[in-house]
């Protein structure tokens, strides 16, 4: 009986491993121009494709993505970067090749999505570059472009990918890659759609970018903060879990967003002083409920509601405060605290568990806290899979975390 329950046990454990996978996700992987990914996908007409990436090298064409025939270059679904810091998307069923060419600034993480005969770079549609039908018997690859069946090194990027999605022709999620460590420290794609390892079909090894270990939450002593990069305007909602450490200042304790002008602003917080009060803020009122103050070091979840008509703080599902007052001003709303004009006023002593910002009802955020393997603090957009860092002084306050023999902090062995 022993002998059967080891085995049942020893079978459910290797299922286990085969369904969740132990990895850890890191920043980006970068190429020196002799990796690329296969990505097992192949093209067809309504195929779209979403990559971010960086180039380090901007002196000759690098291929970013994509597959194409071989003697004549039709049935072309591919992303370059030209030799004149340019974009250009190439998309074509025949001899009569369409090519859409963008310059672009290669120092800085860029957002390219290729949606049938439309083109965007960092949400921002370019020129319509046709729409043909096409079909491509060759697997998309991602680091450079497969040409009838092989990737030539010589074309691949010189540069860094954060993160790459394929849809097909029916609009379905077929690939949603990330950069990770697997068990054994490689650096590959990890694919969320399938939970399979994309690894590295070219020659030397993949660089990578910060290590990423979630945490429970992110603490801030009143001097660290987050930029959103996210207008603190009318159309802008945050749901998050929070405590509060300490209930702030003399006038205020602000936990999320931004005000050009005394009279002008945007956000949630605690307010009246001493009272330590829930309060919404937009434009010049301030509405406050005269009843309720949070306890300290309990976990609310607090939904901050805003659009044209006005604006509502819902706090553990209950609807505290709500007002029609509206905004529209460009500074960026800030967590843990209030932005001012770049000052961080009246800012928040608590924790922050996640965040997610919706503009105009998409989710343009999606935070969660973690920590690099120096134990330094973050938020990490799953949106962006963009990692953003403290903006203000000091350090965040995080959790306990443990680290290994090899001197690594320990992930858990499943997702």
């Amino acid at each position: 009986m022993k002998k059967l329950m080891r085995k049942k046990l020893a079978l459910m454990l290797a299922n286990l491993k085969k369904k969740r996978p132990f990895f850890c996700e890191v920043e980006y992987l970068e190429s020196t121009g002799t990796q690329y990914i296969n990505t097992g996908i192949t093209g067809g007409s309504g195929t779209k494709a979403e990559i971010k990436c960086f180039s380090t090298n901007t002196t000759s064409n690098k291929a970013l993505f994509g597959a194409r025939d071989a003697s004549t270059y039709y049935n072309s679904f591919t992303i370059w970067q030209t030799a004149n810091n340019k974009i250009r998307f190439d998309y074509s069923a025949d001899s009569s090749s369409v090519q859409l060419t963008i310059v672009w600034d290669p120092t800085v993480p860029h957002i390219l999505k290729k949606d049938g005969r439309y083109n965007y770079i960092d949400g921002v549609q370019q020129t319509s570059n046709g729409e043909k039908t096409f079909s491509c018997n060759y697997t998309f690859s991602l680091f450079g472009v497969n040409t009838g069946g092989t990737t030539a090194g010589s074309t691949c990027l010189v540069g860094r990918v954060y993160y790459c999605r394929i849809w097909n022709g029916s609009g379905s999620l077929v690939r949603d890659l990330i950069p990770v460590l697997d068990w054994n420290y490689t650096p590959c794609m990890y694919d969320k759609v399938t939970g399979q390892f994309f690894y590295n079909q070219g020659t030397g090894t993949f660089q990578y970018g910060r290590e990423i270990h979630y945490v429970d939450y992110l603490e801030s002593t009143g001097e660290q903060y987050i930029d959103t990069a996210v207008n603190a305007s009318s159309g802008l909602c945050c749901d998050m879990d929070v405590s509060f450490t300490d209930k702030g200042y003399a006038s205020a304790s602000v936990v999320f967003g931004g005000r050009t002008e005394l009279l002008k602003r945007f956000g949630w917080g605690l307010a009246d002083g001493a009272n330590a009060l829930w309060d919404l803020a937009v434009v010049n009122d301030t509405y406050s409920n005269p009843n309720i103050s949070p306890d300290l070091n309990t976990k609310y979840n607090v939904y901050f509601y805003s659009d044209n008509s006005g604006a509502r703080l819902d706090v553990d599902g209950i609807a505290l405060i709500s007002t029609t007052s509206v905004v529209s001003q460009t500074i960026n709303a800030w967590l843990f605290g209030w932005n001012y004009n770049g000052t961080n006023q009246w800012p928040f002593k608590g924790k922050i568990y996640y965040a997610k910002l919706y503009n105009n009802g998409t989710l343009v955020r999606d935070f969660l806290p973690a920590i690099d393997s120096n134990g330094v603090g973050f938020m990490l957009d799953k949106v962006t899979h963009t990692i953003y860092d403290n903006a203000g002084t000091g350090s965040f306050v995080v959790p306990t975390y443990q680290v290994d023999g090899n001197g690594h902090i320990e992930e858990p062995r499943y997702e």
